[in-house]
């Protein structure tokens, strides 16, 4: 079954207001909208490092929890960084047969958007065709849903300036490094969307080709004018080009200066909320810069974004 939202993190709302019980596993790199969405949800939430070769949630690391408090996590948000849609199957299948109760949620929004039967072993798939996504709507989300999982439904206050408001203050206390606080209850958009699934299908699969065409005209110019030390393997690639350096900060401030932009994400979001250290997010942190190669960049900005790295480097 599929479902459409105005934002995918209000079906992701919807589910864990369906199932409740006991804390979600989430990694320490996820989007800040992932731990805010659950504690709006008022269920309980703890992280866990990344593995240093797929950058999502550590496989043993979850056995591990899962294994040594049996019953005790309701599930696990699973995160694609950067869209690396790895076959996690076999995972997903072990992790059942820890605990079959445990709910295995696939948060695929920064991958390409399919429409394929859910994946087995798998009670939610979550994608997203909001800002800056592969498709990029500026609204919507969609979830496959298992035939075991069928969600109830919300329609709850929404004030815009909550949303505005509450988005400016986390990005604030992730640079400063602080702890995000109290903040506003209805930024989360639950209202039923405007358009029909069938139309919001239709116009993702009609945007999806001039996405991954334009995807790799700019990752062509990065693999051919940055030094291959610096890339990310290729599996990571696809939402935005992916490199890392220790230079990382004299590099951004270099892009700007030169009027051009780019990206730092993810800052590991744990930090808002607690002060656990997870290496290797923040290893990973510390070092990447996320280059720019949907629509807002064009060929020459990326050529020239080029100059400017290697110049820094």
């Amino acid at each position: 079954m599929i479902l459409i939202a105005n934002r995918a993190s209000a079906l992701l709302y919807r589910f864990v207001k369906t199932f409740p019980k006991g804390p979600y596993l989430l990694p320490a790199n996820v989007c800040p909208v992932v731990p805010l969405t659950f504690l709006k949800a008022n269920v309980p939430f703890e992280f866990l490092d990344i593995n240093e070769d797929t950058l999502c949630l550590d496989e043993n690391e979850v056995i591990d929890a899962v294994s040594s408090n049996s019953g005790h996590y309701a599930g696990m948000v699973f995160v694609r960084t950067y869209g690396y849609a790895y076959d996690a199957s076999h995972f997903f299948s072990r992790i059942k047969s820890l605990d079959a109760g445990f709910k295995i949620i696939d948060d695929k929004c920064l991958c390409y958007p399919d429409f394929l039967p859910i994946a087995s072993s798998v009670d939610m798939e979550l994608f997203s065709t909001g800002y800056a996504k592969i498709v990029d709507f500026g609204y919507g989300g969609y979830s496959k849903i298992s035939k075991d999982a069928e969600l109830s439904s919300v329609n709850e206050s929404f004030n815009l300036l909550s949303l505005h408001f509450l988005e400016n203050k986390y990005k604030v206390c992730l640079n400063e490094k602080i702890l995000l606080g109290s903040h506003p209850g209805d930024w989360l958009d639950t209202n039923e969307p405007k358009i029909t699934r069938e139309e919001y299908e239709t116009n993702i699969n009609n945007s999806m080709k001039s996405a991954i065409t334009q995807k790799q005209l700019i990752n062509a110019i990065y693999e051919d004018n940055l030094p291959g030390v610096i890339h990310l393997n290729k599996k990571f690639q696809n939402w935005r080009y992916n490199i890392l350096t220790e230079k990382k900060e004299s590099i951004l401030y270099a892009i700007f200066h030169s009027g051009l932009f780019a990206s730092s994400h993810f800052i590991p979001s744990n930090i808002l909320f607690n002060s656990s250290h997870f290496p290797i997010a923040d290893k990973i942190s510390r070092s990447v810069i996320n280059l720019f190669n949907d629509f807002r960049f064009t060929e020459d900005q990326a050529r020239e974004i080029c100059k400017v790295i290697c110049r820094e480097l």
